[in-house]
């Protein structure tokens, strides 16, 4: 079973460095991490493990004010671009500009709440990112032990995403009832689809080290 940890090693870090997203800064310098939260003011991301670290130091958390970022490319090809809205001084929140590639625009009028609905549930599938630490953690406990896994899994899959984590592309469709709904809706169930996929992982890598160890 001692051939077992550099494996967990392994895996830990590949999960870590396969989902990264880019910070392109306003002075062109570029930041590899996984953002995680996206304020009016403040970006919050995670930078990758280091690989050639031996201690295998978990990622760290860092922030950065938003206006000192042009754009994020993210993992899954959508780039968000941010233009400060105030004055020419530079003291006006930061807003989404433009995002590309752009999705079909949805005719969207305030009485049509089911178009609402629907507009929330697409943004969230492309914008809701913030199931990475509830998936991570899972996934950590599961590839230990599947059954300590399930108390995680249950537990944040239950558990609605967290406002601070929704990262919402529209403020003002955010304003809107219905919209709002579908969008926490699809976080939810891209949460909970997340973490049971993690606790799959860590049973079945698991599974494959028993069926090796007992051969």
């Amino acid at each position: 079973m001692k051939a077992t940890i550099p494996l967990l090693v392994f895996l830990l870090l590949s999960v870590g460095a396969a989902a990264q997203d880019v910070l392109v800064k306003r002075n062109g310098d570029e930041i590899k991490a996984k953002v995680l939260t996206i304020t009016p003011s403040e970006i919050t991301y995670l930078l990758p493990v280091n690989p050639q670290d031996s201690a295998a130091t978990p990622a760290a958390e860092h922030t950065i004010a938003r206006r000192d970022v042009f754009m994020v490319k993210y993992e899954n090809g959508v780039k968000e671009v941010f233009e400060d809205q105030g004055t020419s001084q530079g003291t006006g929140e930061m807003k989404t500009v433009a995002y590309e590639p752009e999705a079909k625009p949805v005719a969207v009028r305030k009485e049509n709440q089911a178009e609402m609905f629907q507009r929330g549930k697409f943004d969230a599938t492309n914008y809701y990112h913030g199931y990475t630490g509830a998936a991570t953690g899972t996934l950590i406990v599961s590839l230990l032990s599947p059954v300590f896994g399930l108390i995680p899994a249950i537990a944040c899959s239950a558990a609605p995403p967290a406002p601070q984590t929704l990262h919402f592309p529209s403020y003002e469709h955010y304003k809107d009832g219905s919209y709002q709904m579908g969008y926490r809706q699809q976080a939810h169930r891209m949460k909970a689809g997340r973490v049971w996929r993690n606790w799959g992982i860590g049973l079945g890598v698991n599974v494959a080290l028993i069926v090796l160890v007992t051969r």
